[in-house]
């Protein structure tokens, strides 16, 4: 902007420099924006989910959730847990997901709400390329 043009720069017209959790935040708002599979889903049983005092495989994960087959939680659509996640090699993270759905046969998928930062940046670099 040149002197005299009677443009005074704000702050919405300078864009923040980003910032570690901006990037978690954008990864989070274009998920929510989007509602459908932004990431690749995987089905390798590398992913371990923790949920209370149980451990569950996952019949498939992605970024933006997992699914669970033959859980045994009374859920229902909208309910929030919390727990942990581990893959072998790598320190656990804790999570907060919200069930997107719950199948007849028991079978229950979630969206991540919450994921530690390391965690998300592990599972990005090491099991989602």
């Amino acid at each position: 902007m040149s002197e005299g043009s009677g443009v005074v720069p704000t702050d919405a017209m300078v864009p923040a420099p980003p910032t570690e959790m901006g990037i978690f935040d954008d990864i989070k708002r274009q998920i929510q924006e989007a509602g459908r599979r932004l990431h690749a889903r995987h089905t390798s049983d590398a992913m371990r989910v923790m949920i209370g005092r149980r451990r569950y495989r996952t019949s498939n994960w992605s970024l933006g959730g997992f699914k669970l087959e033959g859980c045994a939680l009374a859920l229902s659509a909208e309910d929030q847990v919390r727990g942990r996640i581990a893959f072998k090699g790598m320190a656990p993270g804790e999570f907060v997901a919200e069930v997107t759905h719950v199948g007849k046969a028991g079978e229950v998928g979630f969206r991540f709400l919450e994921l530690s930062p390391h965690l998300l940046l592990s599972m990005h670099r090491g099991y989602a390329d």
